[in-house]
């Protein structure tokens, strides 16, 4: 998988588990605590996020670092290791 298709794939999901949860970017953001405009861009997958930054984005979401790249892997089981 290469930074650009990781990038997209952590974005992907991040909304994915938001959405599910039917939580705003506001909520999220607030909780995280990260600005609205940054989570809604690593969202887009338009920026590679640091890992803290996911970790918090996670946290707000009940959810680990563990089970976002789980699930990331999942969804691209013949992928590049």
């Amino acid at each position: 998988m290469t930074r650009d298709e990781l990038t997209k794939a952590i974005g992907a999901h991040i909304r994915a588990r938001r959405k599910a949860r039917k939580e705003t970017l506001a909520v999220v953001s607030e909780r995280a605590p990260l600005t609205l405009g940054y989570l809604s861009t690593v969202e887009r997958g338009g920026a590679l996020a640091s890992v803290d930054a996911i970790h918090r984005v996670v946290r707000a979401l009940d959810w680990s670092l563990s089970e976002l790249f789980a699930a990331i892997e999942a969804a691209n089981p013949e992928g590049e290791k």
